[in-house]
């Protein structure tokens, strides 16, 4: 009798214990899935913020791509005619036809009159480019292009350009950077801020100044949760933000250089190279490198080029300019993140974002 009283007695025992540790187990499915979801947020918001900006930073590389580009056909232009000319009046080192058949000044103007003409071509269709490029160019247009991106992120969602399809994406805010320094370069690639200049750098912040921008993704109904964990009732928001910089240095010369996907595998800036005998001493009195008489080409663009190297010692870079040399020192433009610097959001902001 009393073993029968005694029966059922671990059954309150089992029932807490099953409770409790679905309890635990529902808890730790909750968390990770609560975690998975903040992560999911929070790398669509960097991809988003990143490739808004990429807007601006891809507009400035190819604008100064097409502006040396144009820079480089210029010089050519200006040689070709230069030579042009000199060959009209029998002079740079050509000679009236009948005195030498090599450097007749009839077939050298020829020889210039052809070149010109393709080389004017390339330089016009650099210029319309350029042109194609900068006419819209002002920080108005680019937040206006950074927003339609954005907006298009979800419109595409789960295309090759499109972003996550759980998310809505909302830039917070747009600004322009003010912390910038002068810089002053060498062609080692080192970075020396206002190490020549004590004035503030000055641009035309409408057209040219880098932006930075803040972006927040949030997705309004998320798997249910048993417990929040701090998370917002109702959804998942995260931020992110990026800026644009000037992340490499270049010092960039035409020249000869390797293409692999040419033939021969070889691209040349530069226009046929001619025989020193093509030219008369005559021409070149005056002319000298390291004490000796030089022979001079009037009539084939050379853009020179620089032997020198770096020196280690002092990370910087100088020569003596003895002949012609065309270079340019510029900077390539990237995105990189940044913390959010807007402040917390509202109750109101983060309803409006996720509306």
């Amino acid at each position: 009798m009393k073993a029968h009283f005694r029966r059922g007695q671990v059954l309150p025992f089992w029932t807490i214990s099953v409770v409790s540790m679905l309890a635990l187990a529902g808890g730790v499915l909750t968390y990770g899935n609560a975690i998975a979801w903040q992560i999911r947020a929070q790398n669509a918001a960097d991809a988003a913020a990143l490739g808004a900006i990429g807007l601006q930073t891809q507009q400035f590389n190819t604008a100064n791509m097409l502006l040396y580009s144009a820079a480089v056909e210029e010089f050519r232009v200006r040689y070709l005619l230069n030579g042009t000319i000199l060959a009209m009046h029998l002079s740079g080192g050509c000679m009236p036809r009948g005195y030498s058949p090599a450097n007749d000044c009839i077939e050298e103007f020829r020889a210039e009159a052809e070149r010109f003409t393709p080389a004017v071509n390339r330089y016009s269709n650099v210029v319309n480019m350029l042109n194609n490029v900068t006419q819209s160019m002002s920080v108005a247009n680019q937040e206006a292009d950074m927003t339609q991106y954005l907006a298009a992120l979800k419109n595409t969602c789960g295309t090759v350009t499109g972003g996550d399809c759980s998310f809505k994406y909302e830039a917070v805010k747009y600004a322009t950077r003010t912390n910038l320094d002068n810089v002053d370069e060498d062609a080692y690639g080192m970075l020396l801020p206002n190490a020549l200049r004590s004035s503030a750098a000055t641009f035309q912040t409408t057209y040219f100044a880098p932006i930075q921008i803040e972006v927040a993704v949030c997705v309004p109904s998320p798997p249910p949760l048993l417990w929040h964990f701090g998370l917002p009732a109702g959804y998942v928001i995260a931020r992110s933000a990026a800026q644009a910089v000037i992340v490499v240095q270049d010092w960039i010369q035409p020249g000869t250089i390797s293409d692999p996907n040419s033939a021969p595998a070889q691209v040349d800036f530069q226009d046929r190279v001619q025989e020193p005998n093509w030219y008369t001493a005559s021409e070149t009195a005056g002319l000298t490198a390291g004490g000796y008489a030089t022979w001079y080409d009037w009539f084939t663009p050379t853009f020179g080029g620089n032997a020198n190297t770096p020196n280690s010692a002092t990370m910087r870079f100088s020569s003596t300019l003895t002949a012609n040399e065309f270079s340019a020192r510029t900077g390539w433009w990237d995105g990189v993140l940044m913390k959010p610097w807007s402040g917390a959001l509202t109750t109101a902001e983060k309803t409006a974002i996720c509306s």
